[in-house]
């Protein structure tokens, strides 16, 4: 029993120190200027870079959609989900420099929203690779496959992400998004 307790202290006392250690590093705030576009438009925001201490870094802001997915186990018939990344443009806002300690500084962005066929990518090339086999076995296979990806696919998860990627802990922000995939 005092086992337990005496882990459950160390994980705590391990959270606490890293988010003690991002907090005296500075602060990085991701703003959106709206949450939501349909493909081909444009995610406007602004994200603000706080250093209180020297941080010699790169900052970038993404857009990243993901994908909850069942994952079969064999061994003993049950069901898992597992997140996967289905989409990831990044931005660099800043390379890789010194941020001096007391600096402060809002860059804006704006990114495009991906389409359809630029997220689901695996039906893509399953249809692709269908119409190369022509028209026999293989070629009917593939565009079963094909067709079942597309309708397989899960609903996806948007968030746009802000990162000041440095040595040790990093700042780091995200805020929730909608895209409607078209075409």
């Amino acid at each position: 029993m005092y086992y337990i307790i005496g882990i459950a202290a160390i994980i705590v006392a391990c959270i606490v120190a890293y988010y003690l250690a991002r907090f005296m590093k500075g602060s990085l705030k991701l703003e959106l200027a709206r949450n939501a576009a349909s493909s081909e438009e444009l995610i406007s925001g602004r994200v603000t870079v706080q250093a209180k201490k020297p941080i010699h870094g790169l900052l970038k802001v993404s857009l990243v959609g993901r994908e909850k997915r069942k994952k079969r186990n064999s061994s003993n018939d049950s069901n898992s989900t597992e997140w996967v990344e289905v989409y990831r443009y990044d931005h660099v806002l800043e390379e890789t420099r010194d941020f001096e300690a007391g600096f402060q500084q809002d860059y804006s962005f704006d990114l495009l929203a991906p389409t359809s066929t630029e997220v689901r990518s695996r039906g893509s090339l399953l249809k692709a690779a269908a119409q190369g086999a022509g028209d026999g076995a293989i070629g009917s296979v593939l565009k079963a496959a094909a067709t079942g990806a597309k309708f397989m696919a899960g609903r996806v998860h948007w968030h746009v992400e802000s990162r000041l990627d440095a040595k040790g802990v990093d700042l780091y922000d995200k805020q929730k998004c909608q895209v409607n995939l078209k075409g």
